[in-house]
């Protein structure tokens, strides 16, 4: 229940559209869109793409055995929002992708589409250059928002991107909120989700995104070239990345170059890479790139290579680049990155009160009480610091945020934990990077602990 009313309370980027056309659909109909009598869902999809208005497409609950899907407007068109009412499942019976949308040709500069509450299972492509078994969304400037959705059971095979779903647009933002990616399977990029914005802003928030599987990326790939990322919140376990040639990133592939990536508030657990980032992988090709890790638990990865936990890589071929990276209040055993003595050399590497410890988890990856993660994270005006955690619960429960996707809910009460710091290890391969450890460090223990109280009062001070 508490992940059904999770979108209600989440800042979503939906539009309401002002007497725009409701199109009605059901698994079995036949009538003419409305209300009374239902259509069948690709009628509907046809409906609203040559219509030239705003279109809100209900979908009746039930089970549409369905694949191959369309919605490509050829000329200027309005916002679309596709909604299931009640428990709506797609089914593609692995005999196809199930839904296609592309804006890419007609005039969507300024338009939105919403995705809302639709299971989208057993969707399949195969083949290169084939992208998003489950939803494909292209656009050129279109916003894009999948909105407490699932996929599962989708598969992108024979060099196929984007197992559950795959989103590409040019400037457009991207949210993904509140939504679930299971079991999904992809050869190439993103077991779970492939997603790009070249410029826009791509938000992954509130997700669940377990056991997928992708050559890169296994639970999911996200690039930008100089726009935002923002991972926040989400629970992020038991992906695997294996491809071929070695994989990158179990659980998250991200590549940056010029872009800004936050990664904050998340669990990362139990991931798998066949080379390097078993947690996560960052690919930084640019110098003015950033990278923000704040606040997450990454334990318990695996890379047969570098990386266990998670892996920063700045070298490709003769090019060595310097991004911006900042990775404070984290929970980890290993993270390595490349060329990390240069890049501290420029001033743009900052590390500080990280710790390695067992996050003693309870039920589905939440903190036991007694967890030495709890009011270990740090809050910074700078950082997009979530309002409520995985449960809804409020992110900041006593003294200041804790580590990972969970908030250990105090009624009453206080206690206080240790805190570690973190040294730096020099590694003899991979190109000069550094493979970092923790080690206990008293005096930032109590440095760390009055800097919530310092932060209250500076907030305080400035009304």
């Amino acid at each position: 229940m508490k992940r059904k009313l999770i979108a209600a309370l989440l800042v979503s980027t939906t539009v309401s559209f002002v007497q725009a056309k409701e199109i009605y659909v059901s698994p079995k109909g036949i009538g003419d869109c409305s209300k009374e009598n239902p259509c069948e869902i690709q009628i509907g999809l046809y409906n609203a793409s040559t219509n030239g208005e705003d279109d809100i497409i209900y979908l009746q609950e039930g089970v549409y055995k369905v694949n191959n899907l369309i919605y490509a407007p050829p000329t200027d068109e309005g916002n679309l929002i596709i909604e299931g009412r009640g428990d709506v499942i797609l089914d593609g019976n692995k005999e196809g992708r199930i839904l296609q949308i592309d804006t890419f040709v007609s005039n969507d500069d300024g338009k939105n589409i919403t995705i809302k509450n639709i299971s989208f299972v057993n969707g399949k492509i195969e083949g290169e250059n084939k992208k998003g078994a489950g939803l494909f969304i292209k656009t050129k400037y279109a916003n894009i928002t999948i909105e407490d959705c699932k996929f599962e059971g989708n598969i992108a095979t024979i060099d196929a991107d984007g197992g559950g779903l795959y989103i590409q647009t040019n400037t457009g933002n991207i949210s993904i909120i509140n939504s679930t990616f299971k079991k999904n399977t992809s050869q190439d990029y993103g077991g779970g989700f492939d997603v790009n914005s070249l410029e826009g802003t791509i938000k992954v928030s509130h997700c669940i995104v377990e056991e997928n599987e992708g050559g890169y990326g296994g639970g999911g790939s996200i690039e930008t070239s100089i726009g935002r990322v923002e991972i926040i919140n989400n629970i992020i376990v038991k992906n695997k990345s294996d491809a071929a040639g070695g994989g990158r990133g179990g659980g998250i592939l991200l590549t940056l170059k010029a872009g800004k990536g936050f990664i904050v508030n998340n669990t990362f657990v139990e991931n798998t890479s066949s080379a390097y980032g078993g947690g996560f992988h960052i690919k930084a090709f640019d110098n003015n790139g950033k990278a923000y890790i704040y606040n997450n638990i990454i334990y318990n990865n695996s890379a047969e290579k570098f990386g266990k936990d998670a892996y920063i890589e700045t070298e490709i071929g003769n090019s060595k680049y310097e991004p911006t990276i900042k990775l404070e209040n984290n929970n980890f055993e290993n993270f390595f990155v490349e060329n990390l003595t240069k890049i501290k050399e420029e001033g743009k590497f900052d590390e500080r009160f990280n710790i390695s410890a067992d996050p003693m988890f309870v039920g589905y990856y939440h903190l036991d009480k007694n967890s030495p993660l709890i009011d270990r994270g740090v809050i910074k005006e700078d950082i997009p610091l979530p309002e409520r955690d995985i449960d809804l619960e409020p992110r900041i429960s006593r003294k200041t945020v804790d580590i990972g996707a969970d908030e250990v809910f105090f009624p009453t009460g206080n206690n206080s934990n240790s805190q570690n710091n973190t040294s730096m290890e020099t590694s003899g391969e991979g190109g000069g990077g550094c493979s970092l450890s923790s080690s206990a460090s008293s005096i930032n223990a109590l440095l760390y602990l009055a800097l919530p109280f310092l932060l209250l009062v500076r907030r305080f001070l400035r009304g």
